[in-house]
C-alpha cells in the first residue's frame, strides 16, 4: 500500500496539514492580533523602523518602557518583560559607555546602576536577573571601568 504513494504527493499532503494546523492554531489563539493586522490597526513603527536601518539611535531610547499591568495576558505581561529587559540592557551598555568617556568614579557608576536595577522590580524576580548580573561583569571587563563580578552585581538589586 505504501509503495502506491509517491513521494511528492506524500510531502504534499503533509504541508497541506501543516498549513491547516498554523492557520487552525492561528484563528484559535491569535484571532484578535491576526484581525488588527489585517485591519491595518497594528503596523510597524515607521520611525523606529527608520532608526533601525539608518543607525540613528539618538531618539531610540527616549521613551520611558511602560509599567507592567495585570490585565492583559501572559504574552502581553511576557512582552513587556522583554522589553524592560532590552531596556535596561540598553541603559546599562549606555552608562558604562558614558562612564569610559568621563572616568566616572566606581562609586558613581554603583549607585547609578543600583538606581538602574530598582527602576525593574519585575526583573529582579525574574529569570533574567542571572543574565543581567553576568553582564554588568563582562560590560564591565571588557570596557576595564572597574571590576565587578557577578555576585557583587547581583547584591546592586
Amino acid at each position: 500500500m505504501f509503495t502506491n504513494v509517491s513521494w511528492a504527493s506524500y510531502l504534499l499532503t503533509v504541508a497541506l496539514l501543516c498549513l491547516s494546523w498554523y492557520i487552525y492554531v492561528g484563528i484559535k489563539y491569535y484571532h484578535q492580533e491576526l484581525m488588527a493586522f489585517f485591519k491595518g490597526k497594528k503596523t510597524f513603527s515607521k520611525k523606529r523602523t527608520e532608526d533601525l536601518l539608518t543607525g540613528s539611535s539618538a531618539n531610540f531610547f527616549i521613551e520611558e518602557p511602560q509599567e507592567p499591568t495585570f490585565e492583559g495576558t501572559v504574552t502581553d505581561l511576557a512582552d513587556t518583560l522583554f522589553r524592560d529587559v532590552d531596556y535596561l540592557i540598553s541603559r546599562i551598555k549606555q552608562l558604562l559607555t558614558q562612564s569610559i568617556q568621563n572616568n566616572t568614579g566606581q562609586q558613581e557608576i554603583t549607585n547609578q546602576l543600583r538606581s538602574y536595577l530598582s527602576d525593574y522590580p519585575a526583573i529582579k524576580k525574574s529569570v533574567f536577573r542571572s543574565q543581567i548580573n553576568e553582564l554588568i561583569a563582562q560590560e564591565c571587563a571588557q570596557g576595564q571601568v572597574f571590576i565587578i563580578t557577578e555576585e557583587e552585581a547581583d547584591r546592586l538589586w
